[in-house]
């Protein structure tokens, strides 16, 4: 049966609960290295990155590097950076606000090491219902995890920070909320046309009116 009391909420992870971007761009600089390719400055990278992430790398290194080929790269340097993500100033707090209410919560990310960021984070709390990580392709996975969370669309919200992730809660037909926290501007994120745009996840109560 659908939960159609609380609203459903569907978190992005970088750039929503995790501050990774100088992380994430240290890791591609260094794949860049790899096919030979200049490192981009922090500009232009927020400038450049889009998702799925495979379209980024071809625009910057070409075709010729095959998906499987870039995450391995990916996983492979992230892991290794000895500069670690922290969590989003604010977002726990938020976090145990929307538990204590009961709402229920899941992550849809790109990101490869969301569970492991996770427990480091938040070593003692249990906030998300299930947490979908590594997918390339969010538009693939927005479906499945609506039905296997049976959440309702009309009752769920999907927050990002990258137009892709606007694209994905549209295409599940949810409610979305842009945040400008993460990777993209306010400008970039609203020629999305989100439902809803917020400057910190804090103003998501506003949003819920809970």
């Amino acid at each position: 049966m659908k939960n159609i009391g609380k609203p459903n909420l569907i978190f992005d992870w970088s750039g929503v609960i995790s501050d990774d971007l100088d992380v994430v761009l240290a890791t591609y600089n260094e794949i860049f290295a790899i096919y030979g390719i200049t490192p981009l400055t922090r500009e232009q990278f927020k400038n450049q990155f889009v998702l799925p992430y495979e379209i980024f790398c071809k625009n910057i290194i070409g075709g010729h590097a095959p998906l499987d080929e870039l995450q391995d790269h990916f996983r492979r340097i992230y892991s290794k950076l000895t500069m670690p993500p922290v969590i989003i100033n604010g977002v726990e707090d938020v976090l145990d606000r929307l538990k204590a209410q009961q709402i229920p919560m899941a992550v849809l990310s790109s990101h490869s090491f969301v569970s492991i960021e996770n427990k480091r984070y938040f070593p003692d709390k249990r906030f998300f219902a299930k947490i979908y990580e590594d997918v390339p392709n969010k538009l693939d996975w927005i479906h499945i995890l609506l039905e296997e969370l049976q959440f309702d669309p009309d009752n769920t919200y999907f927050i990002g920070d990258m137009t892709h992730d606007i694209e994905t809660g549209k295409a599940g037909g949810v409610h979305t909320v842009a945040v400008t926290t993460g990777y993209q501007s306010r400008r970039t994120l609203q020629s999305a046309d989100p439902d809803h745009i917020i400057d910190h996840l804090r103003e998501i109560f506003t949003v819920l009116n809970v």
